[in-house]
């Protein structure tokens, strides 16, 4: 692995603070976002960038800093005028690595049937490249880490466009404050730059300011929400995408009562999610835990669940066929549980102040048919 490898490694764990969404009050957040200019694509990304600036703290923000100056002049030495051949022609090029696939907008793959998946992160920069970054350098002299990082994205961009020559390229990087600037340098080019949402969003400062040439969202709810983080709102398309198109009824005789998907929890957390998931089975309800392949410590989960009780490794959708109920505190998966009619249950025990903050931060669920654990809980106790 190399130099470049192990400092992206490095500052993506660096800045994948746990829980960073429920750390600042929304009214803060309001406050410092309308405070950055939104003039054009360089404003925008510049924005997003000081956004997460504030949410990572000045420390964290000068040591990123620090860490990318040797980052910078590697990427434009060892990219600078490389070039890769043609391999084929494809009209749209998806650069999304491992996000979910029936999240894609079904007119997007209609619309551009000859698409390609690259997951090459093959990088190149041409003359002209290089005059974008010099200006780039310009406008913000000593910013190593924001130019490092567009210099980065540009740079696999480059060699998609070189191997491929596309009229779109598709991502799912809202949340990445490079992508106003990569949107403009492609449209420069007559390139798309697409964007589709492959995940849950609520209120939160990360997720900003960024313009695409089209940002499919799976709901009006989402335009309102995202408009008011000052993501253009004439990009926005709304479209329901194949993974969470309403089938209700699609799953008979399912035979686990509840399902609970887990997502970052702390070791606190689980202890409480685990208890309560005990007195529904000790209640007669058939109960399964289901760990999120990148957050769960699985070796906690392997030691503390009841012999049973933590699910198979199986897929989402043999998972969500096989229950009446969905559980969790904000997820992607209750949309796409309850698109298939299966019923919502959302935790407001593991930690009472998050699901305040739910709230606050405008989760779109809530305002959905939902049951609460609590609820289900105690429905259960009084019973007996």
């Amino acid at each position: 692995m190399g130099f470049n490898d192990l400092a992206r490694l490095y500052l993506n764990k660096l800045t994948a603070k746990k829980d960073q969404v429920f750390t600042y009050p929304v009214e803060e957040q309001k406050q410092f976002l309308a405070s950055f200019p939104t003039n054009d694509d360089y404003d925008r990304s510049r924005s997003q960038y000081l956004a997460q600036s504030k949410l990572n703290g000045v420390l964290r923000s000068v040591f990123f800093n620090l860490i990318c100056i040797p980052v910078y002049w590697k990427h434009k030495i060892r990219t600078a005028k490389k070039k890769f051949d043609l391999k084929r022609k494809y009209d749209l090029v998806f650069h999304i690595y491992n996000a979910d696939r029936s999240l894609i907008p079904e007119s997007l793959l209609q619309e551009f049937p000859n698409h390609y998946f690259s997951e090459s992160d093959n990088m190149a920069l041409n003359s002209q490249d290089l005059l974008f970054i010099k200006d780039l350098k310009q406008r913000y002299p000593n910013s190593y880490y924001f130019i490092s990082k567009i210099i980065a994205k540009m740079a696999i961009y480059r060699a998609i466009i070189q191997q491929y020559q596309p009229e779109a390229i598709a991502t799912c990087s809202e949340y990445s404050f490079t992508s106003s600037v990569l949107t403009l340098w492609l449209e420069e080019q007559n390139i798309e730059h697409i964007n589709f949402m492959h995940g849950e969003k609520l209120f939160y400062a990360r997720d900003s300011f960024a313009r695409f040439s089209r940002f499919y969202v799976w709901d009006n709810y989402y335009v309102e929400l995202l408009s008011k983080l000052y993501f253009p709102k004439h990009s926005f398309i709304v479209e329901i995408p194949p993974g969470l198109k309403t089938e209700h009824n699609k799953y008979k005789n399912q035979e686990i009562d509840l399902i609970y998907y887990l997502a970052n929890e702390t070791a606190e957390e689980l202890k409480i999610i685990i208890e309560a998931m005990n007195i529904l089975q000790q209640k007669g309800m058939k109960i399964k835990l289901r760990g999120h392949p990148r957050y769960s410590d699985y070796k906690y989960l392997e030691k503390n669940c009841p012999p049973g009780m933590l699910e198979e490794n199986i897929s989402l959708e043999e998972s969500l066929s096989s229950t009446k109920m969905a559980a969790s505190l904000y997820s992607t998966v209750l949309q796409q549980a309850y698109a298939k009619g299966i019923n919502i249950v959302i935790d407001d025990l593991k930690d009472k102040k998050k699901y305040q903050k739910i709230i606050e931060l405008e989760y779109i669920m809530l305002k959905r048919p939902h049951m609460l654990l609590s609820q289900l809980i105690t429905e259960k106790v009084q019973k007996e």
